[in-house]
């Protein structure tokens, strides 16, 4: 069974059981406080950064990585759209979406233009 390392008020620890639960993937979740780490938790996770994913002999860190396995090892429903190019956006967004995904991309969740940091003026 799968085990996720991580506590739930963590977005990256959310993100992973969330894509567990979309895929109807039984998952068991352990907690760690990366502040307060369970002993040998610095060889599961040599960052000391939630999450980890074991399954067997197979351990994942890093939250984009895990959704990636999970998307690989069970691809219905998907996680991610069809296409080449909505799927880079898709999953560049994810991982750092103000410097990974095109200004414009048209399949990004929330558009770059939102951004307060880089305000366009509005045309309307």
């Amino acid at each position: 069974m799968l085990t996720i390392h991580g506590v739930p008020i963590s977005v990256h620890t959310r993100k992973v059981i969330l894509a567990a639960i979309e895929k109807g993937i039984s998952y068991h979740n352990e907690p760690v406080i990366p502040f307060h780490p369970p002993a040998g938790w610095d060889e599961l996770s040599p960052t000391g950064k939630i999450p980890v994913v074991t399954e067997d002999d197979l351990t994942l860190r890093d939250s984009s990585v895990i959704c990636a396995y999970l998307e690989k090892t069970e691809p219905n429903p998907p996680l991610y759209p069809d296409g080449e190019g909505p799927r880079r956006c898709a999953v560049a967004g994810g991982v750092r979406r103000r410097h990974a995904v095109p200004r414009r991309c048209p399949w990004a969740a929330v558009s770059e233009d939102d951004s307060p940091e880089d305000p366009e003026p509005d045309d309307g």
